[in-house]
């Protein structure tokens, strides 16, 4: 049996206590936010950025990656990486880590989109970032999914394969992907995130992606929602009310979330309902007893 909840949840917070952070680009570094220098009672240690380079780069480490934070959003609640091996001045160099929807499961502290109740009825799922992926070839590939990675982006560098630089053609697709569209003598090497289709599309009018695009677009970063923060315990789904931008979490861990109030009531209706199955338990027992006899 499970119990939906609808709790508006907010971290007790001594902000007097846990004065804000800066690192780098990144002027405030406030809840759930924190560095490793922070008190250890202040904000979340799964939210914990690492300042580097004498204090002149803010980074996370994600799931074995390492991402430079671009922008941190307190009023959208999200947070913008790029991966640490893009050189805005060097078209050639890709992402070292592979990252994309999956891995950001239950309980997960970040998530790729968020919920948005913008008209008091029904949620909106926003999508915040979407897949990228190198593809390598043994042959050459004419389609419109699959943009060439020539002559900006190095892709020799995305992952290691058992094709020679000559022998193999390197594309890059936008969005996911299925066996049913993935070319004949073609291969996955690397799936990244970027900014989400929508998103880029309101920024520029265009809709054609070129290489430099897509470079451009791996140095901007993706976004990821840190929403998750707000549930209680780090368990529930949350999402931001339009009229206000408040956040509200609902939890489905009925035993920790739960007002006492309820767990009392429902801690009687079992006992209550214990006592009449045992009467009536009895009462049967009795009856066929005197039938019997």
């Amino acid at each position: 049996m499970v119990f939906h909840l609808q709790t508006s949840y907010a971290e007790q917070r001594d902000d007097h206590l846990c004065p804000a952070s800066s690192c780098g680009n990144i002027p405030n570094v406030s809840y759930p936010f924190r560095l490793p220098t922070d008190p250890p009672n202040c904000w979340k240690k799964r939210y914990e950025l690492s300042c580097e380079n004498n204090n002149c780069s803010t980074v996370l480490n994600l799931y074995s990656g390492k991402y430079h934070v671009r922008a941190i959003d307190y009023d959208n609640y999200t947070i913008r990486l790029a991966d640490v091996n893009i050189d805005k001045a060097n078209c050639f160099t890709v992402p070292l880590y592979s990252l994309a929807a999956y891995n950001f499961i239950d309980e997960s502290p970040y998530s790729g989109s968020f919920f948005l109740n913008d008209n008091g009825k029904t949620l909106d799922n926003i999508s915040l970032s979407e897949v990228i992926i190198f593809i390598k070839c043994e042959n050459p590939v004419e389609s419109p999914l699959y943009v060439p990675t020539d002559p900006c982006i190095n892709s020799s560098s995305a992952a290691s394969t058992t094709l020679s630089k000559e022998e193999y053609y390197s594309y890059v697709k936008v969005g996911g992907t299925n066996t049913l569209e993935l070319e004949d003598s073609c291969r996955i090497e690397l799936m990244v995130m970027i900014t989400s289709r929508l998103q880029r599309i309101s920024e520029n009018s265009s809709t054609n992606i070129s290489d430099r695009d897509i470079h451009n677009q791996l140095v901007y970063g993706f976004e990821l929602s840190w929403l998750p923060s707000f549930a209680k315990n780090d368990k529930g789904d949350c999402h931001v009310e339009g009229s206000n931008n408040m956040v509200h979490c609902y939890s489905d861990d009925w035993r920790t979330n739960t007002p006492t109030i309820l767990k009392i009531a429902f801690l009687v209706f079992f006992v209550v309902l214990g006592v009449f199955l045992s009467i009536g338990i009895q009462y049967l027992w009795r009856f066929r007893f005197l039938i019997k006899f």
